[in-house]
């Protein structure tokens, strides 16, 4: 049987491939085989660039300042005891298989599922008890893992969507120019006519025009392209160098590797490991995770 494989997760292709079709803006744009074709070469061909490195490069080590701390948060047979604490200006990643409780924490954060135990505090002002919008208010943000489901409105236009939580909020056109959306797309289409890469940076800018102090990003680059994906780090980075605080989860190990100050590693609700960049290891991730 002759198969035809279809993807953006390169390892994958590269693993499984006998030969290479690469499109690109419905072009083809390159034809060879898997074997001896590097990452790295598929990606510069994908993209029409050469990448040099896909991830930016790491800010300045981060604020000893303090912006956002978990105590104790527990919710039964889900999350057990987590404690953590996200500096400004930081990229904190959360690492850990299906079912080890990461994006549960990140839902217990925002207020979206009720905690049996702990303490939320932003900025050492208690988010414990409060709503998911008083938290909003707040400073907290959320860009959930799926957009089409939970973030975005499909059938409403761009400018529509970059609305969501500041409607009064009169900035689309310089957060649609901070995000790389052209203008003339904020209100001709239905969010749901734009490419994957383009809705998550919709996704991304309705937080964005609110500019909060802690954004929390549940698989920020799930089902879109490599360019795309470059951009969507671009962002991060770029908000980390503002001074938000940023927590990254994602079951990506090299994109948590290559982007985060730090990493969590989550298994059965708890965390069973912090990790500086200097102990960062595939290995050690996948052996604390399993």
């Amino acid at each position: 049987m002759a198969i035809i494989y279809i993807s953006h997760t390169v390892p994958d292709v590269l693993r499984l491939a006998d030969r290479l079709l690469v499109l690109r803006d419905g072009a083809a744009v390159a034809q060879r085989e898997a074997r001896g074709c590097t990452e790295g070469e598929l990606i510069s061909l994908m993209v029409g660039r050469d990448l040099g490195q896909l991830f930016p490069e790491p800010g300045a080590a981060s604020a000893a300042e303090i912006v956002f701390e978990a105590r104790g948060i527990s919710q039964p047979g889900v999350l057990h005891d987590i404690n953590f604490q996200l500096h400004k200006g930081e990229l904190l990643g959360i690492a850990g298989l299906m079912g080890s409780g990461r994006s549960e924490l990140a839902r217990a954060l925002f207020g979206l599922d009720a905690c049996a135990e702990g303490e939320i505090r932003l900025n050492h002002s208690r988010l414990d008890g409060l709503s998911t919008r008083a938290r909003i208010r707040k400073g907290l943000a959320f860009l959930t893992e799926n957009r089409r489901a939970d973030g975005l409105l499909m059938l409403a236009s761009s400018a529509a969507n970059l609305t969501l939580v500041t409607p009064d909020q009169p900035a689309v056109p310089k957060v649609a120019a901070d995000i790389r959306l052209h203008s003339a797309d904020l209100n001709r289409q239905p969010v749901q006519q734009l490419s994957g890469g383009n809705q998550q940076k919709v996704a991304f800018g309705k937080w964005l025009l609110r500019l909060p102090q802690v954004l929390m990003v549940d698989e920020p680059t799930r089902g879109i392209d490599v360019g795309a994906r470059q951009e969507i780090y671009r962002i991060m980075r770029n908000l980390a160098g503002q001074g938000i605080g940023l927590l990254v989860i994602s079951s990506e190990i090299e994109e948590l590797m290559g982007l985060c100050d730090r990493i969590l590693v989550m298994r059965r609700g708890e965390i069973r490991a912090t990790l500086a960049r200097a102990e960062f290891h595939r290995e050690r991730i996948l052996q604390e995770a399993i």
